[in-house]
């Protein structure tokens, strides 16, 4: 968590004194861990619920 951050008056959260607070979140698979296959498989759905959610939100899917 960075407080106090440096921002522009552009940014929707600035904060009077030119500052907003931020959360960096870092998502990314250790490449270590993925060369040994010891880190945890990404959990999925099946393809018929996968097509039965496009299908019920197309509105937030782009088409291809």
């Amino acid at each position: 968590m960075i407080q106090k951050a440096w921002a522009s008056k552009r940014d929707p959260l600035f904060l009077p004194g030119n500052f907003n607070n931020r959360i960096l979140i870092d998502a990314c698979i250790p490449y270590d861990k993925k060369l040994k296959g010891t880190f945890p498989v990404t959990v999925d759905v099946s393809a018929d619920l996968r097509k039965r959610l496009r299908s019920k939100f197309s509105q937030l899917f782009p088409k291809h």
